[in-house]
């Protein structure tokens, strides 16, 4: 889910820069990017457990940029196609439907949706439009509802995850901030800047094809932390989610780890995306990187992954945003890597 780090023809941003090359990117990472680069190289047998198998290939030639995946309990996907300002929602043996937010196709960004134990569905909606930025709903009937404003500045906001309070945790890319709105109490529907850390930042001076690399971007609750991968600092972060609301110590659990999207299996196993490196990755526990597909596989620039549900729930499903593939594909994928993903809160 990263905003800022890449935008098809004909997509605009307020901070566009001289275009650069992806090695210009590379010199700016420093040295990860060697261990990236080894890491897309063709995947030696057994890296991977299972084949690469498409699911649906959307329309990039009109910004259906394939950004985030969540698969809610009774097997519905919703995915965001983030340049395009779109949701696409299918139900099982459904066909499949867009939903438009305002300001698509002129600067608005759909981010990720999350799926509440009651079945309620948000979305992380970032735009220039302070009547359009920030978290909003999405009714059975597909009516779209803004329920919350974030004062983040256009743009930004991008991954999204819930804890089992029921509290959202959206990552805004370029302030290095997590905002927190509470969906139940008195609060409900209130966005507040939960963290803001150095730690969170973006680099400056990143940038790709005229567009800075992403600070805060994905967000996962796992065993009682909210975590969060840092793109352009090659972390990824933990925050304890206390009794009380208020953010723990942060720290850096995973450093050295290039990532877009995140997401845990029951055993503790962290899986990976790494647009634009073309990558999806299993980090054990004790930090051991194995990559399970690449662009060798037909990977085409993996944004974000999640778990599938029912009998799904060994399938990790992955976008691809397609911008810095040739030809640009994007696209949802799915590999069965063997092992059930955690409960997502």
């Amino acid at each position: 889910m990263s905003v800022h780090a890449r935008t098809p023809a004909g997509s605009s941003s307020r901070r566009r820069a001289a275009a650069v090359t992806v090695s210009v990117l590379a010199a700016a990472l420093g040295s990860t990017y060697a261990a990236a680069q080894a890491q897309a190289a063709p995947a030696t047998a057994g890296t991977g457990t299972g084949t690469l198998r498409t699911v649906q290939v959307y329309d990039y030639a009109k910004q259906q940029t394939a950004e985030h995946v969540t698969i809610a309990p009774d097997g519905t996907r919703y995915v965001s196609l983030g340049f395009g300002g779109q949701l696409e929602v299918k139900h099982p043996g459904g066909p499949s439907r867009i939903l438009t937010f305002p300001g698509a196709g002129t600067g608005t960004f759909c981010g990720a949706a999350v799926v509440a134990p009651d079945g309620a569905v948000y979305v992380s909606v970032g735009s220039a439009n302070p009547a359009v930025n920030g978290v909003w709903t999405v009714a059975p009937d597909g009516t779209l509802a803004r329920y919350a404003a974030l004062p983040s500045q256009g743009e930004e906001l991008n991954g999204m995850a819930m804890d089992s309070r029921g509290n959202l945790y959206v990552a805004d890319s370029n302030l290095g901030r997590i905002y927190r709105v509470p969906t139940r109490g008195p609060a409900a529907g209130t966005g507040q800047t939960w963290v803001q850390s150095q730690l969170l930042d973006p680099v400056p001076g990143q940038i790709l094809d005229g567009i800075a690399f992403p600070g805060a971007n994905g967000v996962a609750v796992f065993r009682g932390s909210l975590y969060v991968s840092n793109s352009a600092q090659e972390n990824i972060l933990s925050i304890p989610l206390t009794r009380d609301g208020s953010p723990g110590p942060i720290r850096i659990a995973y450093p050295g780890i290039i990532s877009d999207d995140i997401a845990f299996d029951v055993r503790g196993n962290l899986y990976t995306t790494t647009d634009p490196f073309e990558t999806v990755n299993r980090v054990a526990p004790d930090g051991t990187v194995t990559v399970l597909a690449n662009s060798s596989d037909g990977l085409t620039g993996p944004s974000s992954v999640a778990f599938g549900a029912g009998k799904d729930s060994t399938t990790l499903f992955i976008t691809d945003l397609g911008v810095f593939s040739t030809p640009h594909i994007s696209q949802l994928q799915a590999i069965n890597v063997g092992i059930p993903g955690a409960p997502v809160r």
